[in-house]
């Protein structure tokens, strides 16, 4: 990932703008490979501040598909600390400017999640979830909001 993904332009400038980076040998930090359950390589970990884990993916991707999983990263942090607002914001941004992406129906669920825990309303909700629907009916996160 160091010789392709983490160079990339947009890669590059989303890990600057929104993450501080740190690269772990897992063979020489066996505590970490523990504690974030990092039994693969790559192992991406979105930490917070406090340590807690926000996000986690394993296994190598291009840079485009891994610029979309920060975003989505990004949005989970934010979902986490309970600022579904903040979160609605960059899950709705990832779904708009990359709407190829494979993450994109997960972001597009997510939104709908934090815009009824920002708003309250089902309406929107819904909303959210008939987008997502529509434009990804055959995606697991389909299949989820079909369910509930």
């Amino acid at each position: 990932m160091g010789a392709v993904t983490y160079p990339d332009p947009t890669v590059a400038a989303i890990v600057g703008e929104h993450f501080v980076p740190l690269m772990v040998n897992i063979r020489q930090q066996p505590d970490l490979l523990q504690r974030y359950q990092a039994f693969w390589t790559p192992s991406v970990c979105v930490i917070a501040q406090d340590g807690t884990l926000v996000y986690r993916n394993e296994g190598w991707m291009p840079a485009p598909e891994f610029a979309t999983m920060l975003i989505l990263a990004r949005g989970y942090y934010f979902y986490r600390r309970k600022r579904h607002n903040q979160a609605a914001l960059v899950f709705n941004e990832m779904v708009t400017r990359y709407p190829r992406s494979p993450f994109a129906p997960e972001a597009q669920y997510m939104l709908g999640v934090c815009i009824y825990l920002s708003t309250g309303s089902s309406e929107e909700q819904e909303e959210a979830w008939r987008m997502l629907l529509q434009w990804y009916p055959a995606s697991l996160w389909a299949t989820k909001a079909r369910g509930i």
